[in-house]
């Protein structure tokens, strides 16, 4: 998942860079070369669905927010923030199946 994830956001980031989807699947590809063809491609798809024309916050835009504007880093309240915003953040497993395949073989 957490691989996975990661794709998104940087499939995210060429895609607001105007790169091509083979570009981008290329470049996926050398970044993540243990993940299998289906989750590359899956997160190309997700990362589609994202506006490309105004900042996205991936794991949630309120927590990150409360992040931010806590002062004291070494509190339980904030470290219990920052778990539940990486656990969003990286909460992301997607497998879309094609017509080949019959649909989702995992």
């Amino acid at each position: 998942m957490r691989k996975q994830s990661s794709a998104i956001r940087s499939a995210y980031k060429l895609l607001k860079n105007k790169n091509s989807p083979t570009q981008i699947y290329q470049k996926l590809r050398q970044l993540f070369p243990n993940l299998p063809t289906k989750y590359i491609d899956s997160a190309i798809y997700k990362a589609r669905q994202y506006p490309t024309d105004k900042k996205v916050v991936f794991g949630g835009k309120a927590i990150f927010e409360k992040l931010c504007k806590s002062r004291n880093k070494k509190s339980n309240y904030y470290q219990q923030l920052k778990r539940k915003w990486k656990e969003q953040r990286q909460g992301t497993l997607i497998s879309i199946g094609s017509k080949t395949d019959k649909g989702n073989k995992l």
